[in-house]
């Protein structure tokens, strides 16, 4: 799966492992010193209860549940 995802993106694939407990708490200021790079976050989008963050230029992480 893994190596599915990777081959359709050309190689370009990071992997993390992040637990949603924190997305609110820590992650949201984690991506906002990344906003170069990934975008701001959408806040319509992005759903920290879910573990999910979204930035406005279509970048999507999945924080995940123990």
């Amino acid at each position: 799966m893994v190596a599915d995802e990777a081959r359709k993106r050309g190689g370009e694939l990071v992997l993390a492992l992040l637990r949603s407990g924190v997305l609110r708490d820590k992650g949201v200021a984690f991506y906002a010193g990344l906003a170069a790079m990934i975008g701001e976050m959408d806040p319509a989008q992005t759903e920290p209860e879910r573990g999910w963050f979204r930035s406005q230029i279509g970048y999507e992480s999945k924080w995940w549940d123990d």
